[in-house]
């Protein structure tokens, strides 16, 4: 009872049910290719089936074993070119979007009434926690290796465009100084929180004498409450744009 209560408090916006669809679509491909399809069924009539050739395919709860298989021999075929142009192991990141995606609808196919124990899903989430583990270890390895950037981005958006960027900020939109400011304070955060991608102006806050940003407790929420936390940001007043 307790478990049916807290899946009933998710609400998904059409855009997050989508991206997890497209995901669950390139796996479930990626396994009819590879005729492994021991954790899929074409009994379904779920609305979120996939079509491949004449028959329709979705997956089969009961089996979350081959689920979990299936999903970490295909995170092994991904793969990602670093700075160098070498061929190395996809982002944890990126594959943590195909696990959320399983996970998304396993819980949508529970609230329809499809009987899954949570003794498979113990098994499932311990196989799918161990490979991700070990994925997470290894990017740090190349990481500490130097291989890949140890912060996100890297050199894909240099000092001097950053620079540019912002000053054009300021001197095309010098009558409304907010958007200049919101750009700056956009790419000083990027990468540190979730929610950076969902900021909005309406998040800027008066703390004292200092500027913040009152970031929100969820995607949904647009201006945040009273009860979130505030990041301070200090810099040179008089060359904003100078400051990285």
């Amino acid at each position: 009872k307790e478990r049916v209560q807290k899946m009933t408090k998710l609400q998904h916006k059409p855009k997050t049910v989508s991206g997890n669809h497209d995901k669950a679509a390139k796996l479930i491909k990626w396994l009819v290719d590879q005729d492994m399809t021991r954790g899929l069924t074409t009994s379904t009539d779920s609305e979120f089936k996939i079509k491949i050739g004449t028959r329709y395919y979705w997956f089969n709860w009961g089996r979350l074993g081959d689920i979990a298989e299936g999903l970490t021999l295909f995170c092994e075929t991904r793969g990602r070119k670093n700075a160098d142009g070498k061929l190395i192991p996809e982002s944890h990141s990126t594959l943590g979007k195909y696990r959320s995606a399983l996970s998304h609808f396993r819980k949508k196919a529970f609230l329809k009434g499809i009987a899954i124990s949570d003794a498979d899903i113990a098994i499932h989430d311990a196989k799918v926690t161990a490979y991700f583990t070990g994925v997470e270890r290894y990017e740090q390895k190349l990481k500490q290796d130097g291989i890949i950037p140890a912060q996100k981005g890297g050199t894909d958006f240099p000092i001097e465009l950053f620079r540019e960027t912002c000053k054009l900020a300021y001197e095309k939109c010098y009558k409304k100084p907010r958007v200049g400011l919101f750009n700056l304070m956009a790419w000083h955060t990027c990468g540190r929180s979730t929610n950076v991608a969902n900021m909005h102006i309406e998040h800027f806050v008066l703390d004292g004498d200092c500027m913040g940003i009152q970031f929100p407790v969820t995607k949904s929420m647009q201006t945040g409450s009273g009860n979130d936390l505030i990041l301070h940001f200090y810099d040179a007043p008089h060359k904003p744009y100078e400051s990285v």
